[in-house]
């Protein structure tokens, strides 16, 4: 029992820092989206109101688009045990970008997404940035 709760206490402490900005998009919620058939109505009920929109004409023969840009940031657990983490400590890190391209009537015409996910080593013994 006794260990059990030594782990919950220091799982809830190295999960504590955290922070995130913007309207991260899952891929499984992006791929939903169906080019020629999904609506605008459609795109805001799956993902939520855009942090981004726009209009213009764009080769894709898009007329409007919304885009969805977040990111998150998290403390390494190594950053919390002393000493440890001022050796072998770092930064966790994931952004995503969705945009989604309409037609004159508010159905899809193009769609483009990426996910990328980056750890910064910040400790004196490893302080390199790694993909």
């Amino acid at each position: 029992m006794r260990r059990g709760l030594i782990a919950l206490a220091a799982t809830i402490t190295l999960t504590g820092c955290a922070t995130h900005h913007g309207s991260q998009v899952s891929r499984s919620d992006f791929d939903q989206i169906i080019v020629g058939k999904t609506t605008k109505s459609e795109v805001i009920n799956l993902l939520g109101e855009p942090n981004g929109s726009g209009t213009g004409s764009y080769q894709d023969g898009g007329t409007e688009w919304y885009s969805y840009v977040g990111a998150s940031a998290s403390a390494s657990p190594a950053n919390y045990l002393p000493y440890i983490g001022s050796l072998f400590g770092g930064i966790d890190t994931e952004g995503t970008s969705a945009h989604i391209y309409f037609d004159p009537e508010g159905v899809v015409t193009n769609t483009a997404y990426s996910n990328q996910k980056q750890a910064f080593n910040t400790g004196l013994l490893n302080s390199r940035s790694s993909n």
